[in-house]
């Protein structure tokens, strides 16, 4: 008699979120005066949606934020803290991009920073970029 077996096993998939942050400075020297772009690219390089993002920037005494928006119009305080409102949900391959305004007031070397932060992140994600402002 010939003996027989017969198996089953499953396997379970499970996907990740893996969202990124990339923040952009226009390169250079930034005069007194002038307005210079910058630009918050979040990115969800995962395989599932990510959930409940918040994305804040904050400019340095160099710069004063005059606008934000992205999907929606940002508001900006007294101190130059960008914050923008939360999205719901950001799905795989998924990228938001939210751009800052800012006018160069006073010589420096400053640093523009941005966080992320996410449901499924356990900590903020966090870049800064150099701002150098000359006089005129």
């Amino acid at each position: 008699d010939p003996v027989q077996a017969r198996a089953e096993s499953g396997v379970a998939i499970i996907g990740t979120a893996a969202v990124s942050l990339e923040l952009l400075a226009p390169t250079g020297l930034l005069e007194v005066g002038k307005r210079a772009t910058f630009q918050v690219r979040v990115k969800n390089k995962g395989t599932i949606s990510a959930h409940n993002i918040d994305v804040t920037a904050f400019a340095p005494a160099e710069l004063k934020a005059t606008r934000a928006f992205g999907k929606a119009e940002g508001r900006i305080d007294a101190e130059g803290k960008a914050t923008f409102p939360a999205i719901e949900e950001l799905r795989p391959g998924e990228v938001v991009t939210f751009t800052i305004e800012a006018e160069a007031i006073q010589t420096g070397d400053g640093r523009i920073r941005a966080e992320v932060k996410a449901a499924e992140l356990t900590a903020a994600l966090k870049e800064e970029q150099p701002v150098r402002v000359i006089g005129r």
